[in-house]
């Protein structure tokens, strides 16, 4: 979940932003300043047929179904984004996904893809901090923090690109039932 602070640093960056909201957030709809999970509730309910079947790429890059519902909304704080409800089952008797942006002229199924790009974002930064010493920084300046980061990054390019082959050894035999005398491995 976005912060404010971070929005606005995203926003004067010229930059849009997708996240996803909580449940019991509040929005204004029709005059009124309600929680986003009642008004998809309601909006199930009366106008099930607003929510439009949508073709977009899941997690795992696999082209999925959603029905979505988008609108421009005020969020108190945040002002006017746009907000969509995002159902992953035809009958909508799941529980909705609530995602954010302030991307306005974003159409529903690209805002569900950029949200999507994020499970691989977070495996990147995980990795990134186990695999190669991101969160390992003990640097006191801007210029020092960019250039670790950097250096994290190609780490990480390295290990990815470097091959990874199976085990050969006879000492890993004994894993597919095989016993091995110890003149076999060379004692």
């Amino acid at each position: 979940m976005l912060t404010l602070e971070l929005t606005r640093l995203i926003e004067n960056k010229g930059k849009p932003w997708v996240s996803e909201l909580e449940s019991s957030r509040h929005m204004l709809w029709e005059a009124q300043w309600r929680r986003i999970d009642e008004v998809a509730a309601e909006l199930r309910q009366t106008q099930p047929e607003s929510f439009r079947v949508v073709q977009g790429r899941g997690r795992n890059g696999e082209r999925k179904q959603f029905w979505p519902f988008t609108k421009t909304l005020r969020r108190k704080r945040y002002g006017r984004k746009r907000i969509v409800m995002v159902h992953e089952r035809a009958d909508l008797a799941d529980s909705p996904r609530f995602l954010v942006t302030d991307a306005l002229p974003w159409e529903s199924g690209r805002i569900i893809e950029t949200w999507s790009f994020r499970w691989a974002a977070e495996l990147f930064h995980e990795f990134s901090k186990q695999g190669t010493g991101l969160a390992a920084a003990q640097v006191r300046n801007e210029e020092a923090v960019t250039r670790h980061r950097r250096l994290s990054c190609h780490a990480q390019s390295l290990l990815q690109r470097a091959p990874a082959v199976a085990s050969t050894s006879e000492k890993f035999a004994f894993a597919e039932g095989e016993i091995l005398s110890l003149e076999r491995l060379g004692r």
